[in-house]
């Protein structure tokens, strides 16, 4: 998988202005977590850790009220709720790296 990095062009934004864009790192944090590196994914950014962990929780939930007969129901937000918290991250992650970089000189991944 780690081809892919070699093969992905440069973000275009962070190319041309130095200012990261809210999807800067997906592809490394998918990369790591692909490799097992759950706290190395969730340092690149932490939607793709989110993201699993969500899909993870449904499928479970689904699985467990099919094979129960629908006696057991595990309970789970609702999906407004879910992509609101998506959102959230994607800003605080965007917002905290930028400023890192402008303020502090620091670069994540």
């Amino acid at each position: 998988m780690d081809f892919i990095l070699d093969i992905m062009p440069p973000c275009i934004l962070h190319s041309f202005t130095g200012l990261y864009c809210p999807g800067c790192g997906g592809t490394r944090a998918f990369v790591a977590l692909s490799h097992g590196q759950i706290f190395k994914s969730f340092y690149y950014h932490p939607l793709i850790v989110y993201t699993v962990v969500c899909f993870v929780w449904y499928f479970t939930k689904r699985a467990t009220k099919a094979i129960s007969g629908g006696k057991v129901n595990i309970p789970i937000l609702k999906q407004t709720t879910l992509i609101s918290i998506a959102a959230i991250i994607v800003i605080v992650n965007w917002l905290l790296r930028n400023i890192l970089q402008l303020g502090w000189g620091i670069t994540i991944g």
